[in-house]
């Protein structure tokens, strides 16, 4: 059951990755965006998730759901919560700057038309 969990969050990651990466594919190829408002698009909504998730203390459910994590076999998978934990505080000290660059980039072009 052990390994089962374990691929489970694996293939989690790997769907991570696979959707992200279409998203910044679609920002550069059919929005037009550079690297600098692409990444800003794609990792502006997804800090705002994260941070919100932990602060309403919904990421266990999250991720015990989606990693498939059954009846307490948390406490086990201390090591993921760590990974969980750790892009949350990146994610909270990536909003303010994030959100800087996203108007000054992404909205400010689009209100004064240039």
């Amino acid at each position: 059951m052990g390994d089962a969990i374990k691929m489970n969050m694996w293939f989690l990651g790997v769907v991570a990755l696979w959707t992200v990466s279409l998203w910044l594919f679609y920002l550069g190829r059919h929005a037009g965006l550079n690297w600098f408002p692409r990444t800003v698009v794609t990792l502006m909504p997804l800090s705002v998730i994260v941070f919100t998730l932990f602060s309403l203390n919904l990421h266990r459910v999250a991720f015990e759901v989606m990693g498939g994590l059954r009846n307490g076999e948390v406490s086990p998978h201390d090591r993921e919560y760590g990974v969980l934990f750790l892009f949350t505080l990146l994610s909270q000290l990536a909003i303010a700057p994030l959100l800087i660059c996203y108007t000054v980039k992404v909205v400010q072009p689009r209100v004064t038309g240039k």
